[in-house]
């Protein structure tokens, strides 16, 4: 495993490609003091810039989310359905402050080259650290890359693992 600095983000790499199961989105800092993520879009892509391996029929499980009644909920199956800036089809997850994360099943196990992120609302639910996860399981998480202090969020952002 090594550390480098990329425009300004620390990243961490634990090595080869590894094909799982499971994907999970482990958000440990959001941008500004913010207590609740926010996000329209996650992408699990199998080539860098490639087809994005999620469906509307992903299963997704997040650790929290919104439900605001009358109003609506903000499940993490919002996260998936590849539909863009409607603030209706957002994930917001409950208060309470991070960790936040999201897990994607892909039915099989396949390899995730890239991640590619589209913002919520304001950048003040946008994750600051976070770290791509892979389990064969869905319970025991492998640290696959981790990103800090990614600051600069406007439209879609792709991480590289």
């Amino acid at each position: 495993m090594f550390a480098a600095t990329r425009a300004g983000v620390m990243v961490k790499k634990a090595g080869t490609a590894v094909p799982y199961r499971y994907w999970r989105i482990y958000v440990t800092l959001l941008n500004s003091s913010g207590i609740t993520i926010g996000l329209e879009e996650i992408e699990l892509r199998g080539t860098v810039g490639g087809a994005d391996l999620t469906t509307g029929s992903t299963p997704v499980l997040v650790s929290s989310y919104l439900d605001n009644g009358e109003e609506g909920a903000y499940p993490g199956s919002g996260t998936v359905d590849n539909i863009v800036d409607s603030q209706f089809s957002i994930w917001f997850s409950a208060g309470g402050g991070p960790p936040h994360w999201a897990r994607y099943d892909l039915g099989t196990a396949q390899s995730v080259a890239q991640v590619a992120i589209k913002p919520g609302p304001s950048t003040t639910y946008c994750p600051r650290d976070f770290i791509v996860q892979g389990s064969a399981d869905g319970t025991t998480f492998t640290d696959v890359k981790a990103f800090s202090g990614v600051s600069a969020w406007s439209g879609w952002q792709a991480f590289t693992l």
